[in-house]
Parts: structure tokens; sequence; C-alpha cells
């Protein structure tokens, strides 16, 4: 469980559902990813990984290539001073306040060419490649990526040699089958084929390297008996080893210019290959013992194990609906979020673990403007808490660096985290102002205060979260300024990455940045409050939030930029407006000031009145707000039911911006990125379940429809695991388990009825209730709601509660079978 005091792992049992769902067929018959051609570009393969290594499998079997990587492999060589800019911060704001643009020109040049080449960059771990029947005409290709199981399966059949089977024309012989994974919880990669009724009638062939690296020492290959390796200093001194092993004593291997070879006869029908890549001191042992320990378990045993944990990960929580593109999204981001992260790992930068190029886009770092948050948002409601592990251990880890860095820079308290990052928490970035942009602190400590509400780990609060969130506000403190009016006001602050590189970027309280600010002194007496400590900061900041400045907003109440310039209605950044809404939870439908909720209602209003008028395209009024997915769940939050579907549609469906691996990318950018495909169950998680005031929402966003919608052990704040599901846009039954023994505080979920007030019932369930006879069972509660009125309750810890209605009764709803 990594630093986690507490593994949140829990489930809720399916016993009082009316609907059966076996998650892991549903996933594997409705959602995966099919090539009937071979893939050629290795970011369009397929995507394996088990939080720690990662691979990517792609080409034809004649030569079949497998693209290695790891979370951990960094280029580790200490990157000294932070990369701020040359003039003091007190400099910079000067020249910011006073709009000096000649005094800003002057700043810029002084520090031109002030990229440094020796920024933190994350490594690719190496490539295999393997020939298979390359003298054959390959027929009936196909490869799959299972979500359900995790493993890649390429079939194909052969023609074109001498081999009776091969010529057999009157019937269809059985395909080659090739079947990969990289095991849930070791590290290697197994290949498994099997030949049908094709024998290897030629040498298998294969090779294994890593590419040269101009500022690195040559890799070295070696071998052994029936292994071989690839081993390789990174800068830094950390080592790093690539070795492959067989369960077939057919092969002979040799090296060759830095590369291992491997080629050999194969008498039998079947043929595995076992690969490891393994970082540190210990590299070549523990590759070793990887190898090992796979041949002696073999392919069946690994792959039975491996599926264990896979089939587990997807009963923990599931979800069905009626609109496919985006609940493919919803189980496809949570697959390469297993990929990608998982407790005790290394936290994934950019790119994740999948790294080809030796310099990837921005060294595949860390930035935290968007993207490394936007990483780690769905995995809370969707019950996967664990895997924000190696989030959190990454930015508590680097909290003495940035408070040191914090200090000496803007002789500030608390900390300023950098925009951009390597594993050292120094700042990387070279823009002139971005690099001293003070909001990203506020931007990540909200994530640590999630896992807090989510689990109620008071040892997490005490150790990780709290930690930060007293650092940020610490640093805010220091960094607002008394504006003309006696408010408090951040000055310089940006719009996102708009205009950053002139002093026209500049401005006041930024609906970019403010919301951030609130919502961290909002967050810091909050969390102080629940460890019962630091009594006087609790006063301070508890005075300081009646002095912020409002929301910055035009006479007619509409959200703008800065709270100092004219509203502006930016195409690239519009997204940016409602951050208040999403992430930083400061209003919603029904929660916050009701001037907040009304400046909400009128911004989103005017976004698509002035996109209808002036987009280009007819759904202008969603990508305009499409960057990084994030206004999907600020629609949700506002009740636009309609509006965040088909947001969510048209994101979803984005051939120009995702390939079919579901990575950023396409054939004309230079990057590859994983960040927004891991946010993508954003979208049903809000359209299906709220909680982030403390009231749980079941539907709040769920645009009405014929279809049926059911969900499985969601995850709610407060510690409670939901299910329910909607037929004939009706709920007509929700249950909760609790997890802490906290209230429920529940709205109202019984709402499109034909009276509009409802009999509420609840009972906590047992083992053996029998709801066939009704009368005999005490409710703990009966009376009478109306639409939007709260249901609350008290629970025991981790005991189980029906939330129903009179009519129809629980038993009477049919029972389901989603197939």
């Amino acid at each position: 469980r990594g630093i986690l005091p507490t593994l949140p792992d829990e489930t809720m049992t399916t016993v009082w559902n009316r609907f059966q769902m076996d998650p892991v067929e549903y996933l594997d018959r409705h959602h995966g990813m099919v090539n009937r051609e071979p893939r050629s570009w290795w970011h369009d393969g397929c995507p394996l990984g088990n939080g720690d290594m990662g691979v990517m499998a792609y080409g034809p079997p004649e030569s079949s290539l497998f693209l290695f990587g790891k979370t951990d492999l960094w280029d580790a060589r200490p990157f000294g001073e932070a990369n701020y800019p040359s003039a003091g911060f007190a400099a910079l704001r000067k020249v910011a306040q006073e709009m000096d643009a000649r005094g800003f020109r002057e700043l810029r040049e002084r520090d031109r060419g002030r990229t440094r080449d020796d920024a933190p960059t994350i490594k690719p771990g190496g490539m295999l490649r393997l020939e298979l029947f390359p003298s054959s005409k390959i027929m009936g290709f196909e490869q799959r990526l299972s979500y359900a199981h995790a493993e890649v399966t390429e079939t194909w059949g052969l023609a074109g040699d001498r081999k009776p089977s091969a010529r057999r024309y009157s019937s269809m012989p059985q395909p080659v089958v090739m079947t990969s994974f990289v095991h849930a919880a070791r590290n290697v990669m197994a290949i498994h084929v099997r030949t049908g009724d094709h024998p290897f009638h030629e040498p298998v062939c294969l090779s294994l390297w890593r590419g040269e690296d101009p500022d690195m020492v040559a890799p070295e290959a070696k071998v052994e008996k029936s292994v071989g390796w690839i081993r390789q200093e990174l800068p830094g001194g950390k080592p790093v080893v690539l070795m492959l092993g067989s369960d077939s004593e057919a092969f002979d291997f040799f090296e060759m210019g830095g590369r291992v070879f491997a080629k050999g006869r194969v008498p039998t029908e079947t043929l595995t290959f076992y690969i490891t890549l393994e970082t540190g001191a210990e590299a070549l042992t523990k590759a070793r013992e990887n190898i090992a320990d796979a041949r002696a378990a073999g392919f069946e045993t690994l792959r039975e194990t491996h599926r264990a944990w896979w089939h587990r990960y997807w009963e923990r929580s599931y979800l069905a609906t009626p609109w496919p593109s985006v609940e493919a999204k919803w189980y496809q981001a949570l697959y390469l979020h297993a990929c990608v992260q998982r407790p005790g790992c290394m936290s994934p930068g950019l790119q994740g673990n999948w790294i080809k190029e030796n310099y990837p886009a921005w060294n595949g770092d860390f930035h935290n403007n968007i993207n490394i948050q936007i990483v780690n948002w769905s995995y809370f409601t969707a019950n996967r808490l664990e895997l924000g592990e190696p989030f959190y251990r990454l930015y508590h880890g680097v909290l003495p660096r940035v408070t040191e860095d914090t200090k000496a820079y803007f002789n500030m308290r608390g900390a300023r985290y950098p925009i951009s990052m390597g594993p050292d928490g120094a700042e990387t970035c070279s823009g002139q102002f971005l690099s001293a942009w003070f909001g990203s602190s506020g931007w990540l400590a909200p994530h640590f205060w999630w896992h807090y509400q989510y689990t109620g780990d008071l040892e997490f609060l005490r150790l990780y979260a709290y930690p930060m969130i007293k650092a940020a506000a610490q640093f805010y403190e220091d960094y607002l300024q008394e504006g003309p009016d006696g408010r408090l006001i951040a000055h310089p602050s940006v719009m996102m990455e708009l205009m950053a590189a002139c002093v026209e970027g500049f401005g006041t309280n930024s609906i970019w940045d403010w919301p951030v600010v609130i919502r961290t002194f909002q967050m810091a007496g909050e969390a102080a409050a629940a460890l019962a400590t630091d009594a006087e900061d609790r006063r301070r900041w508890a005075e300081i939030l009646p002095r912020l400045s409002p929301l910055p907003a035009t006479a007619e109440g509409v959200w703008k930029e800065f709270s100092d310039k004219p509203l502006l209605h930016m195409h690239q950044w519009e997204f940016a407006k409602f951050m208040a809404i999403f992430p930083m939870g400061l209003v919603g439908e029904d929660f916050g000031p009701e001037e907040w909720r009304e400046q909400a209602r009128r911004t989103l209003a005017d976004h698509f009145a002035y996109w209808r008028e002036h987009g280009d395209t007819p759904d202008a009024c969603y990508r305009t707000i499409a960057g990084f997915g994030m206004v999907g769940p600020a629609l949700a939050r506002m009740g636009m039911g309609k509006e965040s579907l088909e947001y969510a549609e048209m994101a979803c469906k984005d051939a120009d911006s995702f390939g079919p691996a579901g990575f950023v990318c396409n054939r004309s950018t230079h990057c590859v990125q994983v960040d927004t495909p891991l946010m993508m169950s954003m979208f049903l998680n809000e359209m299906l379940l709220q909680s982030y005031d403390g009231v749980i929402r079941v539907f709040p966003a769920a645009p009405a429809g014929d279809g049926a919608l059911c969900f499985h052990s969601l995850r709610a704040q407060g510690g409670f695991l939901v299910s329910s599901e909607r037929r004939q846009n009706r709920v007509p039954y929700v249950v909760i388990r609790s997890l802490l023994g906290n209230e429920v505080r529940i709205r109202n979920p019984f709402t499109g009825e034909k009276d509009r007030a409802v009999q509420v019932k609840i009972y906590r369930l047992e083992e053996g209730l029998d709801f066939r006879k009704q009368h005999q069972i005490p409710a703990m509660l009966d009376r009478l709601y109306f639409p939007g009125d709260i249901i609350s309750f008290v629970t025991e810890k981790g005991n189980l509660y029906l939330v129903s209605k009179e009519i129809p009764w629980y038993v009477n709803v049919p029972q389901l079978t989603v197939e």
C-alpha cells in the first residue's frame, strides 16, 4: 500500500442489487481495443502495464515489436538550482503591476536562452523484436487488447509455405495465437506463441536492444546460456537492465553491435518468452530472479494469477449505460490508470511508462498547472483510491525542497510548487513568468484533501494531506496583497498560459487562480479543525476568507478572466473560466453562495450564446471548452445533464486528439501524452454520482432517455459505497454501505414520479433479510420527501442500508440481467 496508512480497496456485496452483471464478461464483450491490421506506429499499439513496467505491443507477426518503459526510469542527475527568472520576484512583480512592457522585454532578454539541457528526463527502457514465420503470407490478422484480462491476443493464419497445413484450401487451418501480458504483480512480461496447425517450419529470431543516447554511455549487451540482457548506466548512476529468457532450449544467444540476438528452431507447438525490466543497484540480480521465477511458475500459472488481480480490480466497481462511447472511455481510463499507477511505484509523468524517445516532449515531466492534476481525478468516485499513492508520495516527498526554493526566491513561507518539475521537485520551466506562477500549490493540495474526505483516514490527513494544505495556505498568506478597497488580491496572476510570455498576460485575481486561493484557505481551516490543531492558524485563515476579493465578474454577473480587465472570449483557454465549479468545488447546482451559483449559470449561458454566434463549427460551444476535459464535470455539477453528455460524447469521439490506444496523439503532433485519457472516467462519475460537498446525489446529471443505467459500488465522500440504477427515467432504490459510521445525507433520488412527493423508507440490511415479508420488517425511517429534499440518517460502521420508496416496492422491481 506504499505510504497509505490503510488500503482503501473496499467493495460492496451485489446481493441487494436488482440487476445482475458480471463486470469481467461485460467488459470483455463490449470494450477493448481491436486492430484488424498491424500497427506500425508505436503509439498506436496496445498498451500493457502494472504501474511500474509498461509495454507497447505493435507491428506484424514477422516483425512483432515490444517497446518497454518504466515509471522510475529517469535521468537522475541533480538539477541543482531551480530555474527561476534571474530577476528577483519583487522586480518581476513590480514590472507586472506597472504593466511595464519595456521592463518586461529587458527581463526577457536578460534570460534569453535560459532553457537548460540538463532537466530531468524520463528515458525509454528498450525494444524487443520477434520474427515469427517471416517467409509466409499472413492472413486474417487480428490484434485484440482485452481490458478485462489486461492481455493482448494476436491471431493470424499462414499461407505460402510447403507444409500441407498451409496449402489446405478446403478448410481454414487453426490460426497461430500469440498472447502477451505484463504481469499484474511482477515485473515480468510473458509472450506465449501457440502454432496451431503451423509448426515452426523455420527458425524463430529475436533481437533485444536499447537505443543509443548521445548524452549517455553506450548500452552493454550480455548473454549467458539461455538468457540475454542489455545493461546501461543512466546519468546519475542508476543502472537499468532489460533481460529476456525463454522456456525453450532451442535458442542460441549471442551479442553483436551492442544488441542481444537469438535464433532457434523450435520443435514444440508452443513457445514462451519472459522479459523483465529493472532499475537500481540490484537491477541485474532482480532481473535474474524475475526470469527464474517466471520460468519456474510457467505461462499458465502466471496468466492465472495475473488475471485474478485484474478481475478483482474490475469487480471493485462497475457500471452500464446506454452511451457506448462515453462508457468505453470510463473503462479505458481505469485500465490505463492501473497500467501506470500502483502503490509503491513512481508517479507517472506526461507520458506514463510508455516511452520511446530519448527526450520526449517536455521531458515527460510533471506539469503542475493541469496535466498532473487530471491524471489524478478519475479514481475517487470510481473507487480505486489506492492509485493515488504514487502522486501523494512524490509531492509530499519533494515538499522540503519546494519549501526551501520558495523561501530562497519568493522570500515567503510555505510551499510554491513548480509549474513543471522532475522527480526532485526543482522548477524546470523556462517561461519568464510561468516559472514564477503561484497557483500550483493550491491546485495540488485538493487531491490530498479528497483522499481524506473519501476515506476518513485521519492518519493520512495528519502525515500527508495537512502538511501540503498548510504549506499552500502559508504561501498564499504571504503572496496576497491589500487592494485599493482593502480586500486581499493576487497579482500578478495568469489565465492558464494565455499570453504568459508578455506583460499583457498578467492581471489581478484571474478566474483560473482565484478559486484556487479561496479553496485553499477553506481546506486549511477544515483540515486543521478535523485534526484539532493549529488553533491560531485556523483563526487567522477564518479572518482571511471574508477579506478575499470576490470572484472576477462583469456587472452582469458573468465570470471574466481578470478582475482588472474586461471580459474576453478565448478560443483556446475558454475552459479555464469554470475552475470555481470544477475542480475547486466552490459552487454547484444546489451548493455554494447564491451569488456564485447565479454567476455560474450566467457564465455558462453567456458562453453558449457567444459561441453559437461566433463559432466556426456547429459544436464550437463545446470545442472551445474541450481542453483537458475538465468542463464536462463542471456542466454535470451544474445539473446540465444534456450538455454534459453532449460534451462528453464529443470529447470521447475526438479522433483528432486521441490515437487508437487512447493517448493524446496523432500523426502530426510532436508529443504523446496519457494525461487527458486518464481523466475520461470523470464524465460518467459526475453524471452518475456526486458528493463533493458531503451530500450524495444519485444520477444528478444523467439526461433522460430510454436506456437503463446502473452502477455498483461507486464511492462517495464521507466513507460510503453506493449502488443504484435508473429505469424508465426513475430510480427504484439506492443501496449504501457505510465504511466509517458517518451520517448519510442524500438528496432525494426519487424524482420524475407521478406524484411530486415520495414516501421514502430506509432499512438496515442484514444477511437473510427477506423483503417479500415487507410488513414484518421495521423501517429506520418512513416519511414523505419532496424533490430537492435532503434525506439524512445515522449509520453504523460496516453496515448496509437500503433507501427505497413505497411504490413500486423494492422487490417488485424486476431483476435485470446486464449482458
